[in-house]
């Protein structure tokens, strides 16, 4: 072999280790939480059995892709898709907007759907946004 193939094949090796290593680098930035920039629903005030949408807008610094979980914690409304067996929550959605149902809050005396929305970026940040809906018969 030649003395110019030698060096070309120890540049090609030297590349190609070089990129191995690169490739195996952890990166050293910390993941930052999502920001929730607002929490709205449309309408906020229903009466039983109506329907009302609530949208959860987010952001996060590090670009990563967003889930969403929905949660109505005095189960004053149901969420559109949800389980029949829990229609108060909904886990491990891409949708930041969500469909709900006044249920007949007057059960639980409280007059409201409190909506709750978990707001991830799958790498362990976490920022949750909440909103009352009130319901009226």
């Amino acid at each position: 072999m030649n003395q110019r193939k030698k060096v070309l094949l120890k540049i090609f090796v030297a590349l190609l280790i070089l990129i191995i290593i690169s490739s195996c680098k952890q990166s050293t930035e910390p993941n930052h939480d999502p920001s929730v920039i607002s929490i709205v629903a449309f309408p906020n005030q229903v009466q039983v059995s109506d329907s009302f949408a609530v949208f959860c807008s987010a952001d996060d610094a590090d670009g990563d892709p967003l889930s969403y979980d929905w949660f109505c914690t005095n189960h004053g409304a149901s969420i559109k898709g949800a389980l029949p067996d829990n229609p108060y929550e909904l886990k491990n959605t891409r949708d930041n907007i969500m469909i709900f149902f006044a249920t007949d809050t007057l059960i639980y005396q409280t007059g409201h759907a409190a909506i709750f929305c978990d707001v991830r970026d799958n790498k362990g940040g976490l920022k949750t946004a909440w909103i009352l809906v009130g319901i009226t018969r």
